[in-house]
């Protein structure tokens, strides 16, 4: 059906069909579908009639249009005719008068049509809107063009016409203040542009410069005698300046001075001579005084000074002597508070509950009033245990008489942990080193050490007061001294014995009885045997004269010993005591006293001739590491830890940080911790120590592209030092650069 032809179907053949399809609907109703096709024949006839119609009059407007581009496109240049040709000038002028006619004739049309028709002025607006923004953007000469012939309109407009002047004036200067105070970057920049323009302006132009000044002043002076606050800043600001310049500039000052002279010397105004007639008098009247002001002055200074004197004295008198019930720590006063029981055991609390509380508190039958610290209070108020409380694993039990009169040297002999620091007297002179301020110098290094060996070492002791001169060494072969002391062997055997009794670190040591005259058995024993060896029979003569020249050579060198000695009046009884003094061996290490009472430290007064003997308990051994071993701290020092019981690596029920255990045990009313210097040093190291393994693992947690390998190598140690991821970690250990920092 679409392929019909408009050109197929006429008005006749309409009819005839239309006749026969009402024919046929009278004929017979029972072709209901010829009326279907004859609706569908009549729309595509219409249809068909429609798009030949609008065919034919396209084809006939594209006719036109091409006839037109043809005549424009084919128009040839007029070429010089040789000789003149009357008619083509004709016909020539005649088209130009039509062409112009046309061209008049179009032009009023397309003006009448844009004045009237609003679609065709839309229409053409645009068309040109676009055209000339198009050739705005690609033709640079247009677009200067352009540019300089706005510019010259819109200059032209503004000085010619008002309201556009007044208009374009109105919306820069809003557009400016907009911009002022929305832009920063344009603010701070219109202010500099602004200053600079000024200050070159200013220091160019003479007389924008004196203006500038004129304004200025005469500003000045309005504010001055107008505003009372301005006035009073101005003088208090000149004041100042005169000030400086009084107190810096000497030729200033000496100027100031002369003229101050000069000005009061030539002033003899009445009113000049009345202030100088009432100064005098006031001076008069001050040197009257002035004795009695100094005295009162002199008295007033005194009784503050005693005051506070008095003050001091009375606040000194009492120390750290309240002790506190529940962790044994010597306080202040005003860290204290009086023990009411009433306040931490309640009368509806369980039985249970009370037993618990009650272990806290460390009971003594004196009836003297208790104290507790504010700390332990709070906590056992709130039913919990103290961490610093001595029920948690902090007691120790009392040292025993043969542990508390060893010396340094001794408790390092008896220690299975030998704690190897360098202590250095901080105070130079005479003093002695008891009493000198120590300090350590190096790192601290804890080595095991062979108790049992060292004392079986040491010589035998032959009494109870007898001293040996002792050097401890690292290594034997090392030069350098670690330490040298007097020690007394029967000492170091009985402490040894009480430890291997309590400590359970010196259950495994075994050391062997000394008898105490075993000197007198060995004697008996050798003259038994003596007596029965067989003697070969000799010259009695022979043994008597002998024994007469050795008597009377023993004699002659005792009289001149006593004689270098001065000892004349006193004279030896008999011979028997000679050789009973000279084959006592005890002679040779007893120290002979002018009284009872003996000094600590022998070594202060005593100069011994003979080699000392030379020990290194700990030069087979390796290093402990302080951190990961346990049991360094009881093992060390058990001088302070006797059983063994209550260091800081025990297991407690509540956790007790390394800080608070320092403070518990050098606060503590048992002075035996606060008095040993080493054990205060091992104190300070190992916070220094577990400070700075702290910083670092915090330095490590951080996320680092490297992995644990890595860390073992010390050039990342060196990189994370070097980029300071370390450095602010370790600003808490004392004595560090960092800390210094």
């Amino acid at each position: 059906m679409d392929s019909i032809r408009p050109g197929c179907v006429s008005f006749c053949n309409k009819i005839k069909i239309q006749n026969s399809f009402s024919y046929s609907n009278k004929v017979s109703e029972e072709f209901d579908d010829l009326s279907i096709i004859k609706n569908v024949v009549k729309k595509l006839i219409s249809k068909v009639c429609r798009l030949d119609n609008e065919r034919k009059r396209q084809s006939k407007n594209r006719k036109k249009q091409k006839e037109i581009r043809d005549f424009f496109s084919n128009e040839e240049p007029i070429a010089e005719p040789r000789r003149p040709n009357n008619r083509f000038n004709k016909s020539n002028s005649d088209y130009g008068l039509f062409h112009k006619q046309q061209s008049e004739r179009s032009r009023r049309y397309y003006r009448n049509k844009y004045q009237h028709n609003t679609d065709f002025r839309r229409q053409e607006q645009a068309r040109l809107n676009v055209h000339v923004s198009l050739k705005y953007n690609n033709n640079i000469n247009f677009r200067e063009k352009m540019k300089t012939l706005s510019k010259i309109h819109h200059f032209n407009k503004y000085h010619t016409h008002k309201v556009f002047r007044e208009k374009v004036k109105a919306r820069s200067k809003s557009s400016l203040l907009n911009k002022y105070y929305n832009n920063i970057d344009f603010r701070k920049k219109l202010i500099t542009q602004s200053k600079n323009t000024v200050l070159n302006k200013y220091y160019n132009s003479i007389d924008f410069r004196n203006k500038v000044k004129r304004q200025s002043n005469m500003n000045i002076l309005n504010k001055y005698h107008t505003n009372s606050d301005f006035r009073n800043k101005y003088k208090a600001n000149m004041k100042n300046q005169v000030l400086i310049k009084y107190y810096t500039d000497n030729s200033i000052r000496l100027k100031m001075i002369q003229n101050a002279l000069k000005s009061y010397r030539n002033n003899n105004t009445v009113l000049r001579r009345n202030s100088r007639r009432i100064y005098n008098q006031g001076r008069r009247i001050l040197k009257k005084y002035t004795l009695i002001q100094s005295h009162k002055c002199t008295v007033k200074h005194r009784n503050l000074y005693l005051y506070n004197l008095n003050r001091f004295r009375q606040i000194i008198q009492e120390g750290p002597d309240y002790v506190c019930i529940s962790c044994r720590l010597a306080l202040f006063r005003n860290q204290v508070i009086p023990f009411v029981v009433e306040k931490y055991i309640k009368e509806n609390m369980s039985y249970e509950i009370k037993e618990h509380i009650q272990s806290y508190f460390m009971y003594s039958s004196s009836r003297e009033q208790k104290w507790i610290c504010k700390s332990c209070s709070d906590k056992i108020k709130k039913r919990q245990m103290p961490s610093r409380a001595i029920v948690n694993k902090l007691k120790v039990c009392d040292v025993p008489s043969e542990l508390k009169k060893l010396n340094n040297l001794e408790k390092h002999l008896i220690a299975l942990r030998l704690p190897f620091m360098k202590i250095v007297n901080l105070t130079s002179g005479k003093l002695s080193s008891r009493f000198s301020q120590k300090g350590t110098k190096g790192p601290l290094h804890c080595v095991p050490s062979d108790v049992e060996d060292t004392v079986t070492t040491l010589p035998r002791p032959v009494d109870k007061s007898m001293m040996v001169r002792l050097q401890l060494k690292r290594r034997l072969n090392y030069k350098a001294i670690w330490e040298e002391q007097l020690v007394n062997p029967n000492d170091v055997r009985d402490a040894l014995f009480v430890l291997t009794k309590m400590h359970p670190g010196y259950k495994s040591i075994k050391i062997n009885d000394i008898h105490e005259n075993y000197l007198t058995s060995d004697q008996e024993k050798n003259y038994d045997n003596n007596v029965e060896l067989v003697v070969e029979p000799m010259d009695v003569e022979t043994i008597s004269k002998e024994t007469v020249i050795e008597q009377t050579e023993v004699f002659n060198e005792n009289n001149l010993k006593r004689l270098a000695l001065g000892d004349i009046d006193n004279t030896i009884d008999s011979d028997e005591e000679i050789n009973e003094d000279g084959q006592d061996i005890r002679t040779k290490y007893n120290i002979g006293t002018d009284s009872c009472t003996q000094p600590c430290d022998f070594n202060d007064f005593l100069v011994f001739d003979k080699e000392p003997c030379v020990v290194a308990p700990a030069e087979k051994n390796k290093l402990s590491s302080l951190l990961t071993d346990k049991t360094i701290e009881a093992l060390a020092f058990p001088h302070l830890f006797p059983d063994g019981q209550g260091s800081y690596d025990e297991d407690r029920q509540i956790i007790l940080r390394w800080k608070e255990y320092c403070k518990a045990r050098l606060f503590s009313s048992d002075c035996r911790f606060a008095s040993d210097s080493s054990y205060i040093f091992y104190l300070q190291y190992l916070g220094d120590l577990k400070q700075v393994y702290s910083g670092i693992n915090i330095a490590f947690r951080k996320k680092l592209p490297m992995n644990a390998k890595q860390s073992l190598d010390e050039m990342q140690m060196k990189f994370l030092m070097k980029k300071d991821m370390i450095y602010r970690h370790l600003q808490c250990v004392r004595g560090s650069p960092q800390y210094w920092h």
